[in-house]
């Protein structure tokens, strides 16, 4: 039995000869076409293409595995059928709406695809793929680059492969999956005399931004209104620049749902900027943050009825430590009734610098303030049904600095714990009342001046003025002045429950006691067991 060679046909090994267990391997027609072809191992091929000039490419089946043939039909040589092979593929250039595939091709010239979906289609069939792109024909060997992939979808997986077919033979090669993500196109407003958000061109690019896409409104030195005729979301709202934007929401809501900072209202240190949220509610509802005023800009977020009706802020999702950060050259106001930032289940970050307002009926309600203790800017609570709400046990005030908090003309602050002042040596000034016609109302278990487990506590100061009121409901330590601490009274009012202490002590040691100084009113307002003072 004659032999040609052993050849490596997709994997398996037959050998060829050209005769075989008492048959002919190849038959010879009159017009030099191979007929009958039939492998050592008995193997019968059919011919699937009269390929080139004095060649012709066979196939076999062997249970789930498919082997191609490749003989001249003139000598009778077996040509094995090569496929391309490929190895070093990636993309490059990626971003929200493109990229570009890479490869080497090795093996053969091949006729050249590439193949892209947003799952992997595998390599059975090219047509299974949704994108193609068609590289050239009899495509030379070595690096293949730049191959475009268009038309993607931002912040989008895409699955992708190279194809070859052999220029020769018409055997195929697939490549390996590849994967990349398209980066976040961010929709950017260009309309300075404003207009709606639905209008796609009101945005560059063409918009509005889907719910996975940022939204920036980035403008220079104009003032200009958003309008809203339905409901809207975007991953992310980013003020920057110098402009001042006012979203007339119309009633709906505006969701932003990254999970990051999902509303920031000034990005950089040159920026000037001011956004106003009227006639609905704009929802951080992925469990981000919102920041007035990041990296030192100068920046105001602005809550209000300017429209005709109230505006909100409503932070959502699962919560996180401080969801609502006003820095250091940022301005928080709420104005007008209805108007109201917050939520049970968040807390807030007011930096050194910082203002907070509420004014004319606007509301902040949170969960757990003691962060604003930790780097205090100032606080004003100003008119009738101006409020501030903690429901957490603590809140903290007051600390690391010279902070100011005013409640006046009716204003009133509530709080379902403790009013912990002057950590870190906080020497911030708490003024309550201001003499108007309107009683300022403060609220909460404990006026606590500093704290026990701090040695480095400072000096804070309450001054309760005439139409102040200052009401502890705690039986014990309602009113705990030590250390560096003072209570100023100026005509105001302190009340107590049956069984309440104020106490001024030098709890720590340190030599000075807390002062308690002026002229004002301590009194019961519940029960009839008497409160008691400690010096």
């Amino acid at each position: 039995m004659k032999e040609i060679e052993y050849h490596e046909i997709r994997k398996r090994q037959f050998r060829f000869s050209y005769t075989a267990y008492g048959q002919n391997l190849f038959t010879l027609g009159t017009n030099g076409v191979i007929t009958n072809v039939t492998s050592s191992s008995g193997l019968a091929w059919t011919q699937i293409s009269a390929g080139i000039t004095n060649a012709g490419l066979w196939q076999g089946t062997d249970g789930s595995i498919t082997f191609q043939l490749w003989a001249n039909t003139v000598t009778g040589a077996i040509i094995v059928a090569t496929g391309p092979t490929w190895s070093g593929i990636g993309a490059s250039n990626i971003t929200a709406t493109s990229a570009m595939g890479y490869a080497t091709l090795s093996g053969t010239n091949a006729d050249v695809y590439l193949f892209w979906d947003t799952s992997d289609k595998g390599t059975n069939s090219p047509s299974a793929w949704s994108h193609t792109n068609y590289v050239g024909a009899n495509v030379s060997t070595g690096l293949i680059e730049g191959v475009v992939m268009s038309n993607l979808t931002s912040a989008t997986a895409y699955r992708y492969r190279f194809y070859g077919t052999n220029t020769t033979s018409g055997a195929i090669g697939w490549s390996d999956m590849g994967l990349f993500i398209t980066l976040i196109q961010t929709y950017d407003w260009t309309n300075s005399a404003g207009g709606t958000f639905a209008t796609p061109g009101n945005w560059n690019p063409a918009g509005p931004p889907a719910v996975t896409e940022p939204a920036m409104f980035g403008l220079g030195a104009v003032n200009y209104t958003v309008n809203f005729g339905g409901a809207a979301a975007s991953s992310v709202v980013l003020v920057t620049n110098q402009n001042a934007v006012t979203f007339d929401l119309g009633g709906y809501t505006y969701t932003a749902n990254d999970g990051g900072q999902e509303l920031c209202v000034g990005s950089n240190a040159t920026d000037n900027v001011k956004l106003t949220i009227t006639r609905g509610r704009f929802s951080s509802s992925g469990g981000g943050t919102i920041v007035v005023g990041a990296n030192n800009s100068t920046a105001t977020l602005q809550v209000d009825d300017s429209g005709g009706s109230a505006g909100s802020v409503v932070l959502g999702g699962s919560p996180s430590d401080r969801p609502l950060t006003v820095g250091a050259n940022g301005t928080l106001i709420v104005s007008g009734p209805g108007s109201y930032v917050g939520a049970a289940a968040y807390a807030i970050n007011a930096q050194a610098g910082s203002l907070i307002v509420l004014t004319n009926g606007g509301a902040l309600s949170i969960a757990n303030m003691d962060a604003w203790g930790t780097l205090i800017g100032t606080l004003i609570v100003d008119g009738a049904g101006s409020v501030l709400t903690n429901y957490s046990n603590l809140l903290r005030m007051l600390s690391s600095g010279a902070g100011m908090a005013t409640v006046r003309n009716g204003g009133r602050m509530q709080n379902a714990g403790t009013y912990e002042l002057g950590v870190s040596s906080g020497s911030g000034k708490f003024m309550i009342g201001n003499g108007s016609a309107n009683t300022s109302i403060v609220e909460g278990t404990t006026l606590l001046f500093g704290t026990t487990f701090d040695p480095g506590r400072g000096s804070p100061e309450v001054t309760i003025n005439s139409a102040g009121l200052f009401r502890a409901t705690a039986t014990a330590n309602s009113v705990f002045i030590y250390d560096l601490g003072t209570l100023t009274m100026n005509g105001g009012i302190v009340e107590l429950t049956a069984t309440g202490q104020v106490i001024v002590a030098d709890i720590n040691s340190t030599g000075s006691k807390g002062l308690l100084r002026g002229s004002g009113t301590f009194k019961r307002y519940t029960g009839t067991t008497p409160f008691a003072m400690l010096n």
